[in-house]
């Protein structure tokens, strides 16, 4: 299990923010994460509570295809993995 600060590796500020200023994709969803649980898992507020109630759907490998289709705007990996989206103290 890495931390945040070692799982941000290549995600680091350019400007020298500390790694707590990034944001990281939910790992079932294309939300902004809000929590950090079992030391590897990046979740939203909606995704948090379903896994807590035992009720959490998603499939591994699914996704948006395309950055224009994301709600976040952006081109990221599968659903399931890790995705930094950059520092939060950076963007307007």
């Amino acid at each position: 299990r890495l931390c945040e600060s070692c799982a941000s590796i290549g995600s680091l500020c350019t400007r020298g923010h500390d790694p707590s200023f990034l944001s990281w994709k939910c790992t079932y969803c294309c939300s902004v994460a809000r929590w950090f649980c079992w030391g590897h898992t990046h979740m939203c507020d909606s995704c948090h509570t379903h896994v807590e109630a035992g009720t959490l759907r998603w499939a591994a490998g699914t996704g948006c295809a395309l950055a224009e289709r994301c709600p976040l705007g952006v081109s990221h990996g599968p659903h399931g993995t890790q995705f930094s989206l950059g520092c939060s103290a950076c963007r307007p």
